[in-house]
């Protein structure tokens, strides 16, 4: 399908609607408006993203990414069996900040956590579980183009206590200001067949037990947006969202 993004401004009190995006971004939902914040013509740019999952029980689950210098690193990942948290680092002398986390049933545990301006050269981002339990699934993505100072506007994140769900849907996040970047991070129980709304994502893994996903989009308005899959059957999941600013 042609890439087209389809945006909804907001000019006046807005009803709910949508904005539907082709290609490599998803498709959100808007279903409220939000008080105006700050002003960007532009959203972020994709640069890339990396995955791994760990074989040595959480303790040191490695990223390796090669970032241009002054760019914004953002990681998400879960973890099936330890819902003690998730520490994120480095070997480049970045700082990584938490955007937010969630604890699920059964030691289901997922957050976002991000770099505001990284260092340039060979990166090996280490997410290792507390205590060493379980395993831990993450991703990380590269944009350039955000504010250097201060990227990270607002997060949401679901937890169901029970398997449920076909659609998945996030837990709203209310964004302050135009031209957003919205990451969502999936962690789901069993994959195989779950599709982002329009089909596409930035990242899949489809495993019989353990799936990881992630995928982004540009929100031109302020207001509340959901980050939707579709699965075949209900199954235990985390969704985890953050949206992050242009200048």
């Amino acid at each position: 399908m042609k890439k087209l993004l389809v945006l909804l401004l907001l000019t006046s009190p807005v009803m709910a609607g949508t904005i539907s995006t082709y290609g490599s971004l998803m498709t959100v939902t808007l279903s409220s408006a939000a008080a105006s914040g700050g002003s960007s013509s532009n959203p972020l740019t994709f640069v890339q993203i990396v995955s791994t999952a760990t074989t040595d029980g959480g303790c040191g689950s490695t990223l390796n990414i090669t970032p241009s210098a002054g760019n914004l690193l953002v990681v998400g990942c879960g973890t099936n069996n330890n819902a003690s948290g998730i520490t994120v680092s480095d070997n480049n002398s970045n700082s990584w900040l938490n955007a937010g986390t969630v604890t699920g049933s059964a030691g289901y545990y997922a957050g976002i956590w991000y770099v505001k301006s990284c260092n340039s050269g060979a990166t090996i981002i280490t997410a290792a579980t507390n205590g060493c339990n379980g395993q831990n699934y993450c991703v990380a993505a590269e944009y350039s183009g955000q504010n250097t100072s201060s990227p990270f506007d607002v997060f949401s994140g679901s937890a169901p206590a029970v398997a449920s769900s076909i659609p998945i849907t996030s837990l709203s996040a209310t964004t302050s200001g135009t031209n957003e970047t919205m990451f969502n991070f999936l962690f789901s129980q069993a994959g195989g067949a779950v599709t982002g709304q329009n089909g596409t994502a930035r990242y899949k893994n489809d495993q019989a037990s353990i799936s990881w996903y992630a995928q982004d989009a540009n929100v031109a308005s302020a207001g509340a947006y959901t980050s939707t899959w579709t699965e075949s059957s209900y199954y235990t999941w985390l969704s985890v969202q953050a949206a992050f600013t242009h200048p």
